[in-house]
C-alpha cells in the first residue's frame, strides 16, 4: 500500500510539473531563474530514478495540463470570463502550460485572460516554486523551522518574543514537563511538535477544575491523553492566546495571524517582500474570515484585493469595508523577525513568518521554508517576480 501510495505521488509530480527542462526563458522573469527551478523540480527525484522522471515529466505535462485546462475552463464562474469562450479560454492556458510550466490553474486563477494582466512569464509555477524555496535553504534551516521546540527556543535566546512553549510530550512521557509539574489553570493549545497546516491540534479548554478536550477523546485526563497521543509523534503544549481588545476599527473573534515573507540575498541583505493578515470577525453570531494584504513597508492593511473581489470559481466576493488601519508595533515586527532570521544556522532565501497579535502583543509563531505563493498571487493578482522576491531570486539563480 505505501509503494502504490509513493508511486502515485511520483506520477502525480511527474504530470503536474511541466517539462524537465527550462523554456525559452520568455517575457518577464530570467533564464537562469527558470533554470534554478527546474533543477529544484528535477533533483527532487532519487538519483536512480531521476532520467525515467524526467521523461514521465516531458510524457506526461502536455497531457496532464490539456486535462486540466479544458476541464477548469469549463468550471469557472461566467461573471468573469469577460465574453472570451471557454474552448479559446482552455486553448490559451494550454498554451500558456507549454510555453511558460504555468498551470492552466494558475493561469485561470490569475486571469491572464484579462487584458493589461502580467503575461504568463511573469509568474512562477505555484508548486514549482515551493520546491525551489525550500531547497534554496540550508538544511540546518530547514530542520529548524520543521521543529516548533527548536525554533522557540531560538527566538528566546537572541531575545525575541515567540510564543512559549509550556511543556513537550513524547513516546516515553515528558520531553519537557510542565513547569510547576502539571498542566497550568488555563486553556491550552497541544500541537505538534513538527510539521504544519493545523493537522492534529487539539484544545483543551480549563472548566474550572479541570481540563476539558474541546473533541471528545477517550482519554478524559488531559496528562494521560498527552502520553498516549504522543507516540504517533511529539506534542507541544502553548497557551491558547487571547486577541486584542481591539485591533484599530476591527474587533477581531479570534487572534489575528499575521503571514510575513521575507527575502535573503546571497549577501545575506533581507527585505520583507509580501504580508498579509487573516482576521476573524464575528457578524451577527456568525464568524467570518477575512485575509487581508499588508503594506510591508508601513504595516498598513489594505482594502479587499482584486481576487477576493472576483473570485474565478464563484464563491461570494469579499467587499467587507472599513476604516483603514496599521498593524500595531509593525516596525518593531519586522525588527525581531530580522534579528531571528540573522541568528538562523544558514541561507534562507524565501521565509514565511506567522505572528500571532494577542492581548499580550505580538508573538512570533512558527516559520516556513517552503512557503506557497498560489494564494497572494490569486489573492492580489500580482506575480511575486515584481516583488523584492523576485529579484533576490534572481540573485541567487546567478
Amino acid at each position: 500500500m505505501a509503494g502504490r501510495s509513493r508511486l502515485r505521488r511520483a506520477l502525480d509530480h511527474a504530470g503536474h510539473s511541466g517539462f524537465p527542462w527550462a523554456m525559452s526563458g520568455g517575457e518577464g522573469h530570467s533564464l537562469a531563474l527558470r533554470r534554478a527551478i527546474r533543477r529544484s523540480v528535477v533533483g527532487h527525484w532519487p538519483p536512480r530514478f531521476r532520467l525515467a522522471g524526467q521523461i514521465l515529466m516531458a510524457l506526461l505535462w502536455p497531457l496532464e495540463s490539456l486535462r486540466d485546462a479544458v476541464v477548469l475552463s469549463f468550471q469557472i464562474d461566467r461573471a468573469v470570463l469577460g465574453g472570451h469562450s471557454r474552448l479559446a479560454l482552455a486553448w490559451r492556458a494550454w498554451a500558456a502550460a507549454l510555453g511558460d510550466n504555468l498551470p492552466p490553474i494558475d493561469y485561470l486563477a490569475y486571469r491572464l485572460f484579462e487584458p493589461g494582466r502580467p503575461g504568463p512569464g511573469h509568474w512562477l509555477h505555484s508548486a514549482d516554486a515551493h520546491l525551489h524555496f525550500s531547497a534554496l535553504a540550508a538544511p540546518e534551516v530547514r530542520a529548524l523551522a520543521e521543529d516548533k521546540l527548536a525554533f522557540a527556543d531560538l527566538g528566546e535566546s537572541v531575545g525575541v518574543a515567540v510564543m512559549p512553549v509550556l511543556a513537550v510530550y513524547g513516546a516515553d512521557g515528558p520531553v519537557r514537563p510542565f513547569a510547576d509539574g502539571a498542566p497550568p489553570p488555563r486553556d491550552l493549545l497541544v500541537k505538534p511538535r513538527r510539521g504544519h497546516g493545523g493537522r492534529r491540534q487539539m484544545i483543551w479548554r480549563w472548566d474550572g477544575d479541570r481540563h476539558v478536550a474541546a473533541d471528545p477523546v477517550p482519554e478524559p485526563d488531559l496528562a494521560t491523553w498527552l502520553t498516549r497521543s504522543a507516540r504517533s509523534g511529539d506534542l507541544l503544549v502553548q497557551a491558547v492566546a487571547k486577541p486584542p481588545d481591539r485591533l484599530g476599527p476591527v474587533a477581531p473573534a479570534s487572534v489575528p495571524v499575521v503571514s510575513i515573507v521575507t527575502a535573503e540575498w546571497p549577501d545575506r541583505r533581507r527585505a520583507a517582500a509580501l504580508a498579509l493578515v487573516t482576521l476573524v470577525l464575528d457578524e451577527d453570531g456568525t464568524k467570518v474570515g477575512l485575509d487581508r494584504e499588508i503594506d510591508p513597508a508601513t504595516g498598513r492593511v489594505l482594502a479587499a484585493s482584486p481576487g477576493s473581489v472576483a473570485p474565478a470559481w464563484g464563491g461570494t466576493p469579499d467587499r467587507h469595508e472599513y476604516e483603514a488601519f496599521s498593524i500595531p508595533g509593525w516596525p518593531d515586527i519586522l525588527a525581531q523577525i530580522d534579528r531571528l532570521h540573522a541568528a538562523l544556522p544558514g541561507p534562507a532565501p524565501v521565509l514565511k513568518w506567522d505572528v500571532a497579535l494577542t492581548d499580550q502583543g505580538p508573538r512570533l509563531l512558527e516559520t516556513n521554508t517552503g512557503t506557497g505563493i498560489y494564494g497572494l498571487q490569486a489573492m492580489t493578482l500580482r506575480p511575486i517576480t515584481e516583488t523584492p522576491l523576485g529579484a533576490a531570486l534572481e540573485a541567487w539563480a546567478r
